[in-house]
């Protein structure tokens, strides 16, 4: 019933995009891909599919960005055939998107070798980060596919913004009713149980309370570049939510990465606009005067809730680095297997332990060196061209700097939201008109 009910989505989305682009409201078809994009990345939504007797959980962002590739492809193809040529010269755009495909199939490659030559002891996770690098390759020719169509940055942001305050409304409601009110989540609370107390912390669109912070980090400088850029009042009003919201999930390196990012914002963005220069000082001195007050008269009860309460986690973190080391003494060359530290782990050095507490080092220790220097390499590339073609020169490296933070000191390989928001923000920047 399932995958009937899926060929039925599919098929509609597939012939819409063909008859509004045959009828050229190309403004109608880009907000339509967008919404559908974002509505399958946001509910996490998906189907199982059976691969090595294991059922392993496939998006739905998957087949609906294969199906907008192959609707454009289609047209593309009617296109050669009636001799029609575009108006505009996108020479530069193709290279970029070849050089992004390349990088991405040059980390897929080894991930399927390590089928052959690995140890997998989960397959569920090894193709929860198989599956996170397609559709994040997908997401990267989708956005391409749609500046060539028109599509604007401005409407991404906005799409973001929109995302963000919808995000913190369902944060709000998860802290009030104790509910994770979403789709996708198999937990009917929000209660976190590894601390000392049980507490609650609200998990947003994510589905985990350090996948929620990470997130409110991440949009925090989106949300400040539609602040300064598009709309003061809904910018103002997308701010404070996220900062609530991230305020709520008890997210200690969220709390962090967002403090850097509006430190930054302060020191970096210049304005001769006198309103800008009014609000930067009054936003910079109630931070500083309700920081203190907060500090003064609440510090043992905000230690309680972030260390007793909460858990004091953030130990065992650095406590793991020496666990991982024992692995990078004799890494393979293709690494111990996509999502397999944890059984690996204990399976060769009887050691218990967490999740890499680190992107980066996770793509190292369980992808190998080839897929970690394809991985710096990616991001680099995308931050470099970003930078180059967006106005706001001060966006690309707060943003950047704001997801080094959190993927960094929570696993966030396994929360795939806040990278689908981040890569699509670069994407955006380095294809859509500014």
């Amino acid at each position: 019933m399932k995958f009937l009910i899926l060929l039925l989505l599919l098929s509609t989305l597939y012939t819409s995009i063909i008859c509004l682009y045959s009828s050229k409201k190309y403004s109608v078809l880009n907000g339509g891909i967008l919404l559908t994009v974002f509505f399958a990345f946001s509910s996490n939504l998906g189907i199982n599919v059976v691969i090595f007797n294991n059922p392993i959980y496939v998006s739905l962002l998957f087949f609906i960005n294969v199906t907008i590739i192959w609707a454009f492809f289609t047209i593309s193809v009617i296109k050669k055939q009636k001799n029609i040529k575009l108006g505009y010269d996108f020479s530069y755009k193709e290279k970029i998107i070849k050089s992004i495909i390349l990088l991405f199939l040059l980390m897929i490659i080894p991930l399927l070798l390590q089928l052959l030559y690995s140890e997998i002891y989960n397959y569920n996770l090894f193709f929860n980060n198989f599956n996170l690098l397609i559709d994040l390759l997908l997401v990267g020719i989708v956005i391409y596919i749609l500046s060539k169509n028109g599509l604007k940055l401005k409407q991404i942001i906005i799409a973001i913004v929109i995302l963000s305050m919808i995000n913190s409304v369902i944060g709000f409601l998860q802290y009030i009713f104790n509910s994770s009110f979403l789709l996708f989540s198999n937990k009917s609370d929000i209660i976190y149980t590894e601390g000392r107390n049980l507490t609650k912390r609200a998990i947003g669109i994510v589905g985990a309370s350090n996948g929620a912070g990470n997130l409110a980090a991440i949009f925090m400088p989106i949300l400040i570049l539609y602040f300064y850029k598009y709309n003061k009042i809904i910018g103002f009003i997308a701010i404070i939510f996220n900062l609530i919201f991230c305020i709520l999930t008890i997210t200690r390196i969220g709390y962090l990465a967002i403090l850097i990012e509006v430190i930054l914002c302060f020191l970096i963005i210049r304005s001769k606009d006198k309103l800008h220069v009014a609000l930067k000082i009054f936003f910079a001195t109630s931070l500083l005067v309700i920081s203190s007050l907060i500090i003064y008269f609440y510090f043992d009860n905000i230690f309680k809730v972030l260390f007793v309460d909460r858990g004091d986690t953030h130990l065992s973190r650095f406590y793991q680095f020496e666990n991982v080391k024992l692995i990078l003494s004799d890494l393979p060359l293709l690494g111990i297997g996509a999502g397999q530290y944890t059984f690996s782990l204990f399976a060769n050095f009887h050691i218990q332990d967490i999740v890499i507490h680190s992107q980066l080092l996770n793509v190292l220790v369980e992808q190998g060196i080839f897929n970690f220097i394809c991985f710096i390499t990616l991001i680099v590339y995308l931050t470099f061209r970003s930078f180059k073609q967006i106005n706001q020169k001060w966006f690309i490296p707060i943003l950047l700097i704001g997801f080094l933070i959190v993927s960094n000191f929570n696993p966030n390989q396994y929360y795939s939201i806040p990278n689908f928001i981040f890569f699509i923000m670069l994407y955006s920047a380095v294809f859509l008109e500014d």
